[in-house]
């Protein structure tokens, strides 16, 4: 059983303004959304069945400068795949369904249009009419009028609907004339009322209508009859009685028969066609308003009217008002997630911060060439100009003289800049061996990479781009006679963070380890696995729960993942899987590295299930 759902007026235009009448609305045909406009030409929609504020836009406008802004009235809505179409006397409109526009036609000759109709089953071109000489056709994908008819004999529409194989349209004078959608031409035509047609709708094979029509002593009122059209045999069919008056008229779009008729009072009555005799009867509280317009969901769940206190009543099921039964998602805007709050300590990692995608080159990423050098700072005085100055007696005066540092001519122009600029790689550290020999008179303080950095950073000639920057260049280890074990690791690494040595055999792993040692999932797994009593030689879960417990022990120096991958080496799988440097020198360490990850996962399944009897567990923790 249809009630009323919900009641909302519609916006003022601005501010200052109070609410406006409205005077064209429509429910979309794709998405939940019903559509409205008013006489400022404000196209706004509402969505789903709370009727929720989605879109607002400003459609039409007046050409005259000094006209009122209530001057552009929207008259009319069609959908179509692209957007909403709307009209008003001066332009036709159609914007994107988020409030875009996409094309707006104006000229001079518009000046009454009032309505529009689809020339075929298709969203492709329309004709737009009114009360002038001139009818349109305008292609909807183009934005562009393709034809502009001019009959010979004017007649000023007023309400256009599309049938079957026909357009209906209604002039002003109460009159009714179909057209034929391809030429436009005339194929019938006849006077239905005395005075205007208020409303009329087209379904199928039927036209109904309701107009103005003389009473006797009291002028013109809303005829009590609802005229009946049979398009399909191009003759009246028997009217349907409305002693409230019928003001508007709607067919039920899965119902071919039935329709659905109100007055101005709020008379609301169910119809079918076929059978008049049987009405289902309802009535709307209207506040002592008069209902101005009646539209029915695509659905056929409920409808909504207006009425004259600028007011939109919608009326369903509580329970399923629904405006579209297949319906499209309605697009909303994305929503901003709130900024994380981060905890700022030396101990920060700076990837918490993230970088935007990105496709283009970024700025930053600057050539050398667009490097250039500036005016030096002027050279200051020698110290030997001090060391040992001479005077001399000039006659006047006293004058100290000492010898001409300068080895140029007089008026020659010398660099102060270092001419040849140094290309080398940053300073090796010492070997740890070697600093205990040093006197500690002449110690110099310790070095760090960054002052090497900030050094090699000054060092950089200007546009010089064969070689990537000296910081950027591989590190190579020394070795004594003590082998690596003597190379100071703590150089290059000042944290707490260890590093795996890169100088054996299967080393291409290291960075796949650390993301398991990083991996808090996969590092607990591990570390318990490792302290349990496991029996298994080649259990590569023990391994690398020793080898995480063993980073994290280290402290900041260098490590090596040998047992580990002397495990790996040794299981009997290892080398048809591509994953073992001596038996797969072709492949790339890309494609390695993503097997030997497949490898690991399915291992670290086994080898905890053959202690615990179960995989829930790593299900659990790996499982997306």
């Amino acid at each position: 059983m249809k009630t009323k759902t919900a009641r909302i007026t519609l916006p003022a235009p601005d501010l200052n303004a109070g609410p406006t009448p409205v005077t064209a609305f429509a429910f979309d045909t794709q998405q939940e959304l019903l559509w409205t406009g008013n006489d400022h030409g404000r196209v706004t929609s509402f969505c789903g069945p709370e009727l929720q504020r989605y879109t607002s836009y400003r459609g039409h406008l007046s050409r005259e400068k000094r006209a009122p802004s209530a001057n552009a009235p929207v008259k009319q809505f069609l959908f179509c795949d692209r957007g909403v179409l709307s009209v008003s006397p001066e332009s036709v409109h159609l914007a994107s369904r988020r409030g875009l526009t996409l094309w707006h036609i104006t000229q001079p000759d518009m000046h009454s249009l009032c309505c529009m109709s689809f020339t075929g089953k298709g969203t492709d071109e329309i004709i737009v009419a009114g009360c002038q000489a001139q009818m349109y056709r305008i292609d909807v994908e183009k934005g562009v009028i393709t034809e502009t008819v001019s009959p010979t004999t004017p007649v000023s529409f007023t309400l256009m609907r599309r049938a079957n194989n026909a357009i209906c349209a209604a002039a002003q004078d109460g009159s009714i004339y179909l057209l034929d959608p391809t030429t436009l031409a005339v194929r019938h035509s006849w006077k239905a009322y005395n005075g205007a047609i208020n409303d009329m709708d087209a379904r199928g094979d039927y036209l109904l209508t309701c107009g103005w029509a003389p009473r006797h002593y009291q002028g013109l009122a809303l005829e009590q009859l609802v005229r009946v059209y049979d398009l399909k045999n191009n003759k009246p069919a028997p009217p349907i009685s409305f002693p409230q008056g019928a003001a508007h008229i709607r067919m039920h779009p899965k119902l071919s028969s039935t329709c659905i008729v109100i007055s101005q009072n709020g008379a609301i009555y169910s119809i079918d066609v076929q059978n008049p005799d049987v009405p289902t009867m309802r009535f709307a509280n209207t506040y002592d308003a008069q209902l101005k317009g009646l539209g029915l969901m695509p659905s056929g769940k409920g409808f909504a009217m207006i009425d004259s206190h600028c007011q939109i009543v919608l009326w369903g099921s509580p329970t399923k008002n629904q405006f579209v039964e297949f319906g499209k998602p309605v697009e909303f805007a994305d929503s901003i997630p709130p900024a994380r709050q981060l905890d700022w300590s030396p101990e920060t990692p700076l990837n918490l911060i993230g970088m935007p995608h990105y496709r283009d080159l970024l700025l930053s990423a600057w050539s050398n060439s667009f490097v250039h050098e500036l005016g030096a700072p002027p050279a200051g005085l020698d110290a030997s100009l001090n060391a040992a100055p001479q005077k001399t007696n000039t006659g006047n005066m006293m004058v100290e003289v000492g010898p001409n540092p300068r080895k140029s001519r007089r008026n020659q122009v010398v660099k102060t800049r270092a001419v040849h600029k140094s290309h080398g790689k940053l300073g090796t550290p010492k070997f740890l061996s070697e600093k205990p020999r040093e006197d500690s008179a002449f110690v110099d303080p310790p070095r760090r990479m960054s002052e090497d950095i900030a050094k090699a950073l000054g060092d950089l000639a200007v546009g010089s781009s064969a070689l990537p920057p000296t910081f950027y260049q591989p590190v190579e280890i020394q070795y004594s006679k003590f082998g690596i074990e003597d190379f100071d690791f703590g150089y290059y690494n000042s944290t707490n963070m260890s590093g795996l040595e890169t100088h054996i055999l299967h080393s291409y792993a290291n960075a796949l380890l650390q993301l398991y040692r990083f991996t808090p999932v996969a590092r607990n797994l591990a570390l318990q696995h490792a302290a349990k009593d496991c029996m298994y030689d080649s259990c590569l879960l023990c391994e690398l729960g020793f080898l995480i417990d063993m980073l994290e022990k280290a402290k900041g120096k260098s490590c090596q993942a040998t047992n580990f991958l002397k495990t790996l080496s040794k299981h009997p799988s290892a080398p048809a899987l591509g994953i073992l440097e001596e038996h797969n020198a072709v492949a790339s360490y890309p494609n390695m590295i993503q097997a030997l990850n497949r490898f690991l996962l399915n291992a670290i399944d086994e080898n905890n299930r053959l202690i615990t009897g179960s995989t829930d567990q790593v299900q659990q923790a790996f499982g997306t």
